[in-house]
C-alpha cells in the first residue's frame, strides 16, 4: 500500500533539513516523499537536495517545480494531482512527525479503510518547549452515507482539527470529490477541511500522537500586527474562504443539517473577524467594513426561531452581525483572548 508524504517548501531553510529528515527516517518503507518547490528565494532547496543527496532512501523522493511561487494551497492541490500513493499525508516542511506516523496510520487504514483517519498532535516551540498538546478521542464513522462525517462534527459537536496536515486521506476520495485548496488563498485548511467533512462518508480519529506543530509563542497572524499589505490581504481571503463554503452548503438548505453547518462556517468567521478586530494595521473604517462581511448571518430572527435548532449560538451570531458597530466592538473588546498563537504568515 504505498503512501504519498506530500511536503511542501517555501523560505524554510532554518527548519527544512530536520524536517526532511523526519519524513526519510519513516519505519514504513511503501513511501514516496513529494517535495513540491514553491520557488523560495532563501537556500531552502539547496537544503533539500543536499539532504536527499546523502540519504539512503534518496530513491523515493520526486521534486515538483512550480516554476513560480504559488503559495501553499496551490501546493496542496499539485500534491494530490501528482501522487502515486494510494493514501496522501501532508505535513509542512517546518514541522516534524514521529518515525512510525505513516506505519501506524498505515495500519489502522489497512484495518478500517476510511476515507481519512486524524492522529492527535504536540504544539511545541521551535526550541522544543512541550506548549499543549491536542489528543483525540478514538472514534469511528463508518455509515457510509451522505453528510455523515458532518453530522458528527457539526450536529454532535465532535471536535475534528481543521489542519490539513496530519491526516491520512485516501486519494481516490480527494480526487473524486474534487475536493482543493481555494487558489491564491492563504490559510488554506479552513476551506479544505470543510470540504472533507462534507464528502467524507467515513473517517477514524485515533490518540497517536504523531506530528509535532512548531510555533512561535506569542505570535499569531503577525501579519496583522506588522505588516499593513498582509493584513489586508489575508481579510479579503477570510472572505472569499466565508463565501466560498456558503456556496458549498447551498443544496442542503432543506435539510435539518444546514443551520449546523451556518453554525460551523460561522464560528470560523468569527475567529477571523477576532485577529481582524485586533490588527493595528487596518483602518478602523476597514475592521468594520470586514467584521460586517464576516459575521452578516444569512437567517432572519424569525427564521432562526422557526429553525428549532442551536437557537443561543444562532441568536448570538445574529445579534453581532444586526448590533450597532459601537457595541459589537465593546464584545469584541472583552473576548478577543486567544489560547494559543498560531503563525500562517
Amino acid at each position: 500500500m504505498m503512501i504519498t508524504l506530500a511536503i511542501p517548501v517555501y523560505n524554510v531553510e532554518k527548519f527544512v533539513r530536520e524536517s526532511l529528515l523526519s519524513a526519510l527516517n519513516q519505519t514504513y518503507h511503501d513511501l514516496e516523499i513529494l517535495i513540491v518547490d514553491d520557488k523560495s528565494t532563501d537556500r531552502s532547496m539547496d537544503i533539500v537536495r543536499d539532504t536527499i543527496a546523502q540519504h539512503p532512501r534518496k530513491d523515493i523522493v520526486r521534486i515538483i517545480d512550480h516554476r513560480v511561487n504559488k503559495g501553499l494551497g496551490d501546493t496542496r492541490n499539485t500534491s494530490i494531482e501528482e501522487a502515486r500513493g494510494q493514501y496522501i499525508f501532508f505535513m509542512d516542511s517546518d514541522d516534524l512527525i514521529t518515525p512510525d506516523c505513516i506505519q501506524r496510520l498505515a495500519t489502522y487504514m489497512k484495518e478500517k479503510p476510511v476515507d481519512f483517519i486524524a492522529s492527535s498532535r504536540e504544539l511545541r516551540s521551535f526550541e522544543g518547549k512541550l506548549i499543549a498538546e491536542d489528543v483525540y478521542q478514538p472514534a469511528l464513522v463508518d455509515e457510509k452515507t451522505e453528510l455523515a462525517v458532518a453530522r458528527f462534527r457539526y450536529v454532535q459537536s465532535n471536535k475534528i482539527l481543521g489542519e490539513v496536515w496530519n491526516k491520512l486521506y485516501d486519494v481516490d476520495f480527494l480526487r473524486k470529490n474534487n475536493v482543493q485548496c481555494l487558489p491564491g488563498v492563504h490559510v488554506e485548511d479552513v476551506s479544505f477541511s470543510f470540504q472533507v467533512n462534507l464528502a467524507a462518508t467515513s473517517c477514524r480519529l485515533v490518540p497517536d500522537i504523531t506530528y509535532i506543530y512548531r510555533v512561535y509563542e506569542g505570535q499569531s497572524f503577525a501579519a496583522f500586527r506588522n505588516n499593513r499589505d498582509r493584513a489586508v490581504y489575508l481579510s479579503e481571503c477570510f472572505m472569499k474562504i466565508k463565501k466560498y463554503n456558503l456556496n458549498l452548503i447551498r443544496n442542503f438548505h432543506k435539510d435539518p443539517i444546514y443551520v449546523f453547518l451556518l453554525i460551523g462556517i460561522y464560528s470560523v468567521s468569527f475567529l477571523h473577524s477576532e485577529m481582524i478586530f485586533e490588527s493595528i494595521q487596518l483602518t478602523r473604517k476597514e475592521k468594520d467594513y470586514y467584521l460586517k462581511e464576516l459575521i452578516d448571518y444569512p437567517l432572519s430572527l424569525f427564521k432562526i426561531i422557526k429553525t428549532h435548532k442551536s437557537l443561543k449560538k444562532q441568536f448570538t451570531i445574529w445579534f453581532l452581525s444586526n448590533c450597532p458597530t459601537f457595541i459589537r466592538n465593546l464584545i469584541y473588546k472583552k473576548i478577543t483572548k486567544y489560547k494559543y498563537d498560531y503563525e500562517y504568515n
